[in-house]
């Protein structure tokens, strides 16, 4: 098959993806409203990440069993909230195939509850991937992206961190330790391969601090990103789309569900459809990152949910904190 209608393929694949994980947002907001400040979010996998899994070494991925394509995600304040809300969700989409991070956390640091739903849609059954995650655990993953924002690598890619050495070798182990910390900070079991001794830990990540900079270097980064904000005191849902090259993002609000995923889906077709793709063109929206979110107010995106630079800063605070709580620093 040829690059250009395989890759035409892709995108329709992508695109088919919206209504079934629009499904699953839905099904995921009505159970955010038993938690306090949750905060619910959905998003189609960007063209040139799930390009980069299928190219991956060594990968068998194909495009058809991949699951993540569409996803969803809860962020809920503590690590009972989320096996409460999985249970919840259930008993609403059926039994899905499930990946617990939480209770069994990978190596790179990685924590947070996945749930593989098969979401039926004019009798096509597509995969949709539900996270379910703490607030703490999603500030790790707020860090892990800036790093690589910072430093252009992709930290999460299991072989881009094989391939690491010296300092940026030193900032996949300050992660590690950092998720590890946390874990402990939530009494889950940490990260393999990791001591138990918590000033040990905090140690460690000092030193790899001191030689590093990384986390001067990632408060300098967060400095730099403007945010516009189009919101009322009304609106429920937001639509976060970051331009990443000029550091802006911008937030949209929305009063009902409907009119949010009207204006989501019009975004990601603007250049998806198979019309518009050319050989070897991976191009995106006009925006690099588009996810529509549900939450109480525009605050708590601000205080949850952001990625990238604009979400590191609590990030520092709290590993700051329990770097100071345990005399590390």
């Amino acid at each position: 098959m040829k690059s250009q209608e395989a890759l035409a393929i892709a995108h329709t694949w992508r695109v088919q993806h919206l209504e079934p994980t629009a499904r699953c947002f839905e099904a995921l907001s009505s159970c955010s409203h038993q938690f306090e400040g949750a905060v619910v979010s959905y998003r189609l996998k960007r063209m040139k990440s799930i390009l980069r899994k299928l190219q991956r070494e060594e990968s068998r991925f194909k495009l058809g069993v991949l699951d993540d394509i569409g996803g969803c995600r809860l962020i809920v304040n503590d690590v009972e909230e989320v096996y409460r809300a999985a249970t919840e969700l259930e008993r609403i989409l059926g039994k899905p195939k499930v990946k617990d991070y939480i209770a069994v956390p990978q190596r790179s640091g990685y924590r947070s509850y996945h749930a593989i739903y098969k979401v039926p849609v004019s009798g096509i059954s597509y995969r949709v991937e539900v996270q379910i995650r703490t607030r703490l655990q999603h500030l790790w993953a707020t860090g892990v992206e800036a790093v690589g924002e910072v430093y252009g690598l992709e930290y999460k890619s299991p072989d881009t961190r094989a391939k690491l050495r010296g300092k940026e070798q030193m900032r996949d182990r300050f992660l590690t330790l950092s998720s590890h910390l946390f874990a402990q900070e939530e009494e889950m079991p940490g990260i393999p391969g990791v001591s138990d001794d918590v000033y040990s830990i905090c140690s460690e990540i000092v030193e790899i601090c001191d030689i590093t900079k990384i986390l001067k270097e990632l408060a300098v980064a967060r400095s730099g990103i403007v945010v516009a904000s189009d919101v009322g005191a009304s609106d429920e849902y937001f639509l976060l789309c970051l331009i990443r090259d000029l550091q802006f993002f911008d937030i949209v609000g929305f009063v009902d569900f409907s009119e949010a995923n009207s204006e989501y889906q019009r975004i990601e077709k603007i250049s998806l459809g198979a019309d518009s793709v050319n050989e070897g063109d991976s191009r995106e929206p006009e925006f690099d990152n588009v996810v529509l979110v549900k939450a109480a107010h525009a605050d708590a995106i601000k205080r949850t949910y952001l990625n990238y630079s604009l979400g590191v800063g609590e990030f520092i605070t709290r590993l700051e904190q329990l770097l100071l709580t345990y005399g590390a620093c």
